[in-house]
């Protein structure tokens, strides 16, 4: 950390107003140390958790984030042991910017098999592991799957509801759904990207859908004659006899 001499009064001011305006008055206070300012740490704030969107990631401890100021505003979180700065024009930004780096490294190596991962990898995963819940983000995952159904109205006049291919029926939201589905008539069938939740199963959404054509059950008579119209290998006759077990 490079310290400098005391900043001249009409600066400090004009510094710490840009400060808060970033800020309310009630966190200002957590946020911007008071202590004699230098251009690295101007000030913390507590971090529990990373949200990205509709991803979650709590700490196992509340850890120290800290604001800064080297060439442009910084955000760090040195207890989590990451080499990840977070840079902005506005220290919002900059924490936003650390944020989205954290969810990034986290996604990469968790979709990592161990044995694929570089020593470096390893060590920050390890780190990760140590702050993260993995198991309870897990669980927090939303499940998505490819399904067929098709579209009935009951007493709307609009699509209300699903019936899957293996029997199930499950009610829809007209704005959890995309508009292909808003617009289908009663008995289409659609192919279907489904988010669920992963702990009650039920539909959070249906990310995308595409209309296909009708699907009927095959009876006994047309998956024997589908059975039978396989193509079948054409392989290679060889002189070759297998030696006995015993011989091998």
């Amino acid at each position: 950390m490079i310290i400098v001499p005391p900043i001249q009064p009409d600066f400090a001011l004009q510094h710490e107003y840009s400060i808060r305006s970033q800020f309310t008055d009630e966190t200002f206070d957590a946020i911007v140390d008071e202590s004699p300012r230098s251009f690295g740490t101007l000030g913390n704030v507590p971090v529990s958790s990373v949200r990205v969107e509709r991803t979650q990631y709590n700490f196992a401890t509340t850890l120290r984030g800290e604001y800064g100021w080297r060439d442009g505003y910084t955000f760090r979180v040195p207890q989590a042991h990451l080499t990840l700065k977070g840079i902005g024009e506005t220290f919002t930004q900059a924490r936003r910017d650390w944020e989205h780096r954290f969810h990034a490294l986290f996604q990469r190596l968790y979709s990592t098999p161990s044995f694929e991962m570089s020593s470096d990898e390893a060590t920050e995963w390890k780190r990760i592991r140590s702050q993260i819940d993995i198991n309870a983000y897990s669980d927090l995952i939303p499940l998505t799957a490819r399904e067929i159904g098709q579209i009935r109205f009951g007493a709307a006049s609009y699509p209300t509801e699903i019936q899957w291919v293996d029997g199930r029926r499950e009610r829809i939201l007209l704005d959890r759904v995309p508009r292909i589905i808003a617009g289908s008539r009663p008995g289409q069938f659609v192919e279907a990207w489904v988010e669920r939740d992963p702990l009650t199963k039920q539909i959070s959404q249906i990310i995308l859908a595409e209309r296909i054509g009708s699907l009927h059950p095959l009876n006994e008579a047309q998956r024997k004659a589908r059975w039978a119209n396989l193509p079948r290998a054409k392989l290679p006759t060889t002189d070759w006899d297998w030696p006995d077990r015993d011989q091998r």
